[in-house]
């Protein structure tokens, strides 16, 4: 039989050691400590995602000025539908919040 060693640190700070024998117990004791390690991650994660988004979003246009007017860029939006710097915003505020969504569903599963 293979025996492996596992070692885990949970809240505390104590070092947990954790003898398996091909998938007894122990091994969804690991899986149970590895779980609040995956949830930090995608807590820390969530916590970037929100901050670009917000910053995103605050580049966006009023009524009348855009990106481009925050910057000193002169010109307005033609019949094209804006600049390409704005459509690009556009797209990466699309993105993230696609982003923020997919792991706040993510968070939740766990």
């Amino acid at each position: 039989m293979k025996k492996t060693l596992l070692a885990a640190v949970p809240r505390d700070g104590r070092l947990l050691q954790l003898r398996s024998e091909d998938g007894g117990e122990d091994d969804e004791r690991c899986s149970r400590l590895a779980a609040p390690m995956v949830t930090t991650v995608l807590s820390v994660l969530q916590v970037f995602i929100a901050v670009i988004l917000i910053l995103l979003i605050l580049l966006h246009s009023g009524k009348d000025a855009g990106m481009s007017g925050a910057f000193g860029v002169g010109g307005g939006a033609g019949a094209t539908g804006g600049s390409l710097m704005e459509r690009n915003l556009d797209r990466w505020t699309i993105l993230f919040a696609i982003l923020f969504v997919a792991n706040t569903i993510a968070l939740l599963k766990i």
